[in-house]
């Protein structure tokens, strides 16, 4: 209920995308907020509490069928999952982020509650790993790493994430640009993701990374 109140708020009062620490028109966001805009990123935040509940159960499933001796009746998927033709809830989550117009992404994510967005850099990670919609998934990485990038490095929880962000984001946009060959699109985003600024996030956000780790060492010592 709080979430749909948040989200009939915005509508109300028709509020323009504006990134924080950002002059209103410096953002340079593709798309306005709408109702269809709002309405997307509720549906990938319900893909993503359902993907938790449901890799719960997985686990409980896998637990009870090690534990027990009699043979257990197969595990039953959500109903939601079913009807996907989707069993990995990771997938399930990366339907929702596909469903999103190009247009209206970044809207989406700005308005994305941080809990959310803590989540889905998680997500993330895996994604690229796996090598799952790499071009959509860095996109929508390097803007959530923009607009909250002094959130993420005072985020402990997110520190191990973001060094392997790093590390495979890297690697998987540089197997792409050695494969791309004459595909002209491909090739362009590949160069824009791998350009000094989009490395020099990372970076930027690595040594925060770092100041924070070297506080909370001394913090610890002081106290000793």
């Amino acid at each position: 209920m709080e979430r749909k109140d948040a989200v009939d708020d915005d509508i109300a009062g028709n509020l323009a995308p504006v990134i924080p620490g950002e002059a209103p028109g410096e953002t340079g966001l593709a798309g306005k907020q709408s109702v269809e805009t709002l309405t997307g990123t509720e549906k990938l935040m319900d893909a993503m509490d359902l993907a938790v509940e449901e890799k719960q159960r997985i686990q409980e499933y896998a637990a009870k069928k090690a534990a027990s001796k009699k043979q257990l009746a197969p595990f039953e998927q959500h109903v939601m999952f079913l009807s996907a033709g989707i069993k990995e809830p990771e997938r399930y989550v990366l339907k929702y982020l596909l469903s999103i117009r190009a247009s209206e992404l970044e809207v989406s994510l700005l308005v994305l509650p941080f809990s959310y967005v803590i989540r889905l850099f998680k997500l993330m990670d895996f994604w690229i790993k796996n090598t799952w919609e790499v071009e959509l998934v860095c996109r929508s990485l390097f803007f959530l790493m923009r607009i909250h990038r002094d959130q993420v490095t005072s985020t402990e929880e997110l520190i191990p994430v973001v060094d392997s962000l790093r590390t495979n984001a890297r690697k998987q946009l540089t197997a792409m640009r050695d494969t791309v060959g004459f595909n002209i699109a491909g090739m362009s985003f590949v160069q824009e993701a791998l350009e000094a600024k989009r490395v020099k996030l990372f970076a930027d956000v690595e040594e925060k990374l770092g100041q924070n780790r070297k506080r909370r060492r001394t913090a610890v010592k002081t106290l000793r």
